[in-house]
């Protein structure tokens, strides 16, 4: 799990308060929902208006945060995509951050799978799978476009599990606490399907973006029925 810490007003994040106000931090649970940083530069101050004017870059990803800058949130739920107005300081990492996170990986696996196979990753999304013990810690639906040998796929999963250098998630894969990372392929179509059941509960097609790790019930439902193939990781085994 990656946490940063940040100075800023967000009552929805972890907290820990043992410090005075000034050095108060607080750190993102990227669980709940998805989170964009929209890099903040100052202008010259306006000595008549004595406010604080900013030049916006584009947004990033939790990954790619660095220590030191000021960032507007922007989130991302099930139902809307927020601007939240805060800006908020990157102080910190708590407990260690992983060096690959979700993104990164997915993007090693998709690197992998357009130079053996010439296909291309449409979409995907990701979710946890504790039905069975131990628990599958990640489990990557890919919708893909073109033909690909079931050995290619195997490969990419394997690929996209080694690519995890956090400690805690290779002690745990090796101790057998964690399920090895899955991988399964989606039928054409079955992001649109998502699409089409997130409008039909209101949100709007504007503000939609995938999830990139989901826990709703109806998503989940259209991925499963969706699933054609399924490849289990042979990293990290003994």
């Amino acid at each position: 799990m990656q946490w940063i810490r940040i100075i800023g007003e967000l009552s929805w994040v972890h907290c820990r308060s043992l410090f005075s106000s000034e050095r108060v931090s607080y750190a993102i649970v990227p669980t709940i929902s998805y989170f964009e940083f929209i890099p903040l530069h100052k202008k010259e101050q306006n000595f008549i208006s004595m406010s604080d004017d900013f030049i916006e870059d584009e947004p990033v990803p939790l990954s790619q945060v660095k220590v030191g800058q000021e960032y507007e949130i922007v989130l991302t739920t099930f139902t809307a995509r927020y601007r939240l107005g805060n800006v908020v300081e990157v102080v910190g990492f708590h407990n260690g951050t992983p060096k690959k996170d979700l993104q990164i990986v997915v993007e090693k696996g998709s690197e992998l799978l357009v130079r053996r196979a010439k296909a291309e990753l449409v979409d995907f999304t990701s979710h946890a799978d504790v039905t069975n013990q131990p628990g599958h810690y990640c489990v990557i639906c890919w919708e893909i476009k073109g033909e690909v040998d079931e050995r290619v796929l195997k490969d990419c999963c394997t690929e996209m599990d080694a690519s995890f250098v956090d400690h805690r998630y290779v002690v745990s894969r090796r101790s057998n606490s964690i399920g090895p990372l899955e991988l399964r392929i989606v039928e054409r179509g079955t992001f649109k399907k998502i699409l089409d059941y997130l409008v039909g509960n209101r949100v709007s097609f504007s503000q939609f973006k995938t999830t990139r790790c989901t826990n709703n019930k109806g998503i989940l439902g259209i991925l499963n029925a969706g699933t054609i193939q399924r490849f289990h990781s042979a990293a990290i085994e003994d």
